[in-house]
């Protein structure tokens, strides 16, 4: 667990940027209206609410830090990876074959974690996980699909692409309580997304520390 409380400095400071990105993507729109809360600092409490919950259920030492210099909220992790905050959504852009998109719940905490894992170690990941036994956990992986439908803001290098990233788009269906459902570029990580998604936040963590607790 890495339970983290940020500073008010830091909560005002991240709420102005993610303010000014909001309106720059969409025009002059109040970010109160997405965010919830009857005025600023209902709005900001209930944001850092759930960024604080999202990464108290991460492995010790996998967050490093809030990071705003990018003109966006970003969780900055060990390993270089970097999501980046959407008002309620997580987007990660390594580059566009890898790039992914989940809302930001506690209960997809394991995809963060195979994101770490597989800039760690990513053979001996990949290799824990295809021979991890399904524990039945919650969430069950209803499956991976195709995914026709763009979305917004994953990165303007994936909208140049167009229709290619459009057809490589792919969904993990979660089962209920988890929709909109985590999206990635590439089926393969998808794929292992979903191995990891199903151990569940406990096991991932588990098997994160297993493989990459030397590592950090």
């Amino acid at each position: 667990m890495s339970a983290v409380i940020f500073p008010a400095e830091l909560r005002a400071a991240a709420f102005d940027v993610a303010e000014a990105a909001l309106r720059a993507d969409l025009g002059n729109v109040s970010i109160l209206k997405f965010l919830g809360g009857s005025d600023e600092s209902e709005a900001v409490a209930r944001w850092f609410t759930a960024i604080e919950a999202f990464v108290a259920v991460l492995p010790v030492g996998v967050f490093e830090r809030l990071d705003l210099s990018s003109g966006r909220p970003v969780l900055q992790l060990v390993g270089g990876v970097r999501l980046e905050i959407d008002l309620y959504d997580l987007t990660a852009r390594p580059h566009v074959d890898d790039a992914w998109r989940a809302a930001m719940r506690p209960g997809l905490a394991p995809l963060a974690i195979d994101a770490v894992a597989v800039a760690l170690e990513p053979g001996r990941w990949g290799r824990a996980v295809d021979a991890a036994p399904s524990t039945g956990e919650f969430p069950v992986i209803e499956g991976i699909e195709p995914f026709g439908r763009w979305h917004r803001a994953v990165s303007a290098e994936l909208a140049a692409a167009g229709d290619e990233v459009r057809a490589r788009g792919w969904l993990i269906r979660a089962g209920q309580g988890y929709a909109p459902y985590p999206w990635y570029t590439d089926e393969v990580r998808a794929r292992r997304a979903a191995a990891v998604f199903s151990l569940g936040g406990e096991g991932s963590a588990r098997l994160f520390d297993e493989v990459c607790g030397g590592a950090r």
